[in-house]
């Protein structure tokens, strides 16, 4: 199953008629969930989100009651990089998804100041005067991470799939059936 999970995902892109984002990513979650590399994370605390080991693809979600979630971001973490050996292998396995809840830059899961404990996205300065920005004036959504979910797509190194590609073929998906990007994600 490890290698084929690629194709399956790939056949499910090409035989459909119309671009559809959402059976697409279905498809994928159940696939990922059939080999145990599938999980939701939630929280309404920064220290609450508890992130998996490794690396892959992951999606941020908006909850909404009684209407369909948002999807706000698309990215991945973890390369490929070649070895002195020659051979190609995943950088950083353990650590890749903790590394995403550090970033500022272009979102930001806020562990201090006004919006601690906010998910925050579309910020108002540059990735090199954004830490110096007050916390306050960073970003201009923020929304609690209680009504935050993340979707985490565990790729491990068996698979033999670069995180890029799903992170890649996932916002074409998106594109193709929308139009458009998710909302804070800024390019494909």
């Amino acid at each position: 199953m490890q290698i084929n999970i690629t194709k399956k995902i790939l056949s499910e892109y090409v035989k459909q008629k119309e671009p559809s984002f959402t059976c697409l990513y279905a498809t994928s979650c159940s696939l990922f969930k059939d080999i145990s590399a599938f999980c939701s994370i939630e929280g309404n605390t920064y220290k609450d989100l508890k992130w998996p080991r490794g690396v892959g693809a992951y999606a941020i979600w908006k909850k909404c009651q009684n209407i369909e979630e948002t999807l706000i971001y698309i990215g991945m973490t973890g390369k490929i990089n070649q070895q002195v050996n020659g051979r190609a292998k995943l950088f950083d396995p353990e650590n890749g998804f903790s590394k995403r809840a550090l970033r500022y830059h272009p979102y930001s899961f806020t562990r201090k100041g006004s919006y601690k404990d906010y998910f925050e996205y579309e910020p108002k300065h540059s990735l090199k005067t954004i830490k110096k920005a007050p916390h306050e004036d960073r970003y201009a959504v923020h929304i609690p991470l209680k009504d935050i979910k993340v979707d985490c797509f565990q790729i491990p190194e068996r698979l033999k799939l670069a995180p890029s590609f799903f992170e890649a073929l996932l916002l074409q998906s998106y594109f193709s059936s929308f139009n458009s990007l998710p909302i804070a994600n800024n390019q494909l």
